[in-house]
């Protein structure tokens, strides 16, 4: 079993997200010492609770984790959807159903198999071995014990152990793999006319009138960006759970000022400018911790509060990554305002007349369309014609210009779809940039099973194949335990606590 936790990392990866969530969120133990919970909580599973803030750590660590994958240049609030909020509570369901169902087939985790992941832990060792004293710290300055780790271990690994054995169990079809292959070694002739927007701007021109009354309806979109200065410090890599304590006191007890709490715990104060509320902060010469906390979505949250806003108070701490806290305050704030005319009557311009012409391109093209029902059975003059295949589709790139990548990938979708497979020419709109297309579909060729890219296709196709069987197969398998564990969901709480 060890073997298969070396080679599936991820396992690894997500025993280390204990460390930014104290251990009574996880396991639930939150319940015990607040009776409110189940009152409002978000979901039940086999009469547990699924607390507020259960979710609410779950869905921060699922922000950071997509705002890292572009290096904090996106702006957290981008992720923040209601349906990314829906999926964390689906999330944390799933895994409470896993662990239900568990802990009800009596799967159990030996001792030495538990050890042995822990000792792979690499915040755990020195010099690449395990020593359980480093361990210990390292869990004591985020408010664990290594008792209370080893049992949410434990539990994450039996919460694994069902879902892992049903996806194990499913076999894809290599008959359906080898069909699905050459299905998607398919070449197609085509014959395809170019109704570019640049041909129709002339006819475009948008008068004064128009411009202004875009101007008008869209006035939500010509503001400035409200911005703020700010000044923070950080508590980073503390030596204990009582220093931590003593960080968040300061700040809470004296909220007018960094000050005393820097001087008591001999920390520099930073300043920054310039921070704009839905936008990724990016200055010259930031560290990577810098970033990390200048992008945090909680600690954006807390900086437009009223609280820290308003009445100028220091922010509570915020724990941006395992060990490293911080609190920032207001120093100055430049509100929202909107932008004059003048100031963007040249960009709505430009708006308006590529919208336009990107509906006259369509309409020409359109006409076409309807004056070639009946597709002549020689290539057209204004034709181009290609032969096209999923893998080759850059070679109609030059007919695209400025539509760009995009514009190929939504092309390709359409020239491959399986009503394409007919005489009749099809419209296809690629969007402002570039205009409309008439494509006309001439013949299709297939490769024979035993054709070299067939053939280099079926591993990976069968391998999705077995992915998608297996997540079939688990998505099944959660619905039925969801009944027999009696699961409740309470959609409505989690709306209420963003009103």
């Amino acid at each position: 079993m060890l073997d298969a936790f070396r080679r599936n990392r991820r396992l690894l990866q997500a025993i280390l997200l204990l460390f930014i969530v104290p251990s009574f969120v996880i396991v639930g133990a939150w319940d015990m010492v607040n009776p409110q919970a189940s009152s409002n909580g978000l979901a039940e599973v086999d009469g547990r609770p699924i607390t507020q803030q259960q979710w609410q750590q779950a869905h921060q660590r699922s922000l950071d984790a997509m705002s890292a994958q572009f290096n904090g240049q996106v702006p957290v609030s981008a992720f923040d959807t209601p349906a990314s909020k829906v999926q964390t509570l689906d999330e944390l369901i799933q895994r409470e159903v896993a662990l239900a169902s568990a802990l009800r087939s009596r799967v159990f985790i030996p001792d030495q198999q538990l050890s042995a992941l822990i000792s792979e832990v690499p915040q755990f060792q020195v010099d690449g071995r395990y020593n359980f004293e480093h361990a210990k710290k390292f869990l004591e300055a985020r408010g664990l014990t290594t008792q209370q780790f080893e049992v949410d271990l434990r539990s994450d690994l039996m919460a694994e152990r069902l879902p892992r054995a049903i996806a194990e169990s499913q076999f894809g079809s290599r008959v359906l793999a080898r069909r699905l292959s050459r299905s998607e070694s398919e070449s197609r002739r085509i014959w395809l006319v170019s109704f570019p927007s640049e041909s129709f701007f002339a006819q475009a021109l948008p008068s004064q009138q128009d411009i202004e009354t875009a101007y008008q309806a869209r006035s939500s979109e010509f503001q400035t960006s409200e911005r703020v200065d700010i000044e923070l410090i950080t508590l980073k890599d503390p030596s204990s759970a009582d220093l931590v304590e003593k960080f968040s006191n300061l700040i809470y007890e004296q909220s007018d000022s960094l000050k005393p709490a820097a001087e008591a715990l001999g920390l520099g104060i930073s300043s920054f400018k310039g921070l704009v509320r839905n936008e990724p902060f990016a200055g010259t010469g930031l560290s990577q911790d810098d970033q990390l906390v200048l992008n945090h979505q909680a600690l954006r949250a807390a900086l437009f509060s009223n609280d820290v806003l308003v009445e100028r108070r220091n922010t509570e701490s915020v724990e941006v990554r395992p060990g490293l806290f911080v609190s920032a305050r207001i120093l100055a704030h430049e509100p929202s305002k909107p932008l004059p005319l003048s100031a963007v009557a040249g960009k709505i311009k430009s708006d308006l007349q590529a919208r336009k012409a990107s509906e006259l391109a369509g309409q020409a093209a359109q006409q076409w369309a309807d004056a070639n029902k009946t597709s002549p059975a020689q290539k057209p003059s204004d034709a181009r014609e290609f032969w096209v295949s999923r893998a080759s589709l850059t070679v109609l790139q030059p007919v695209l210009g400025k539509a760009g990548p995009a514009g190929l990938r939504d092309l390709g979708v359409q020239l491959f779809a399986s009503d394409f497979l007919m005489k009749e020419p099809r419209v296809i709109e690629i969007g402002p940039s570039f205009g409309s297309l008439v494509a006309v579909w001439v013949e299709s060729k297939l490769p024979a099973e035993s054709d070299s890219d067939v053939r280099g296709r079926v591993g990976p196709v069968f391998s999705s194949l077995e992915r998608l069987e297996a997540q079939e197969s688990f998505s099944s398998w959660i619905r039925h335990q969801e009944k027999v564990l009696d699961v409740k969901r309470h959609p409505e709480r989690l709306a209420a606590r963003d009103s």
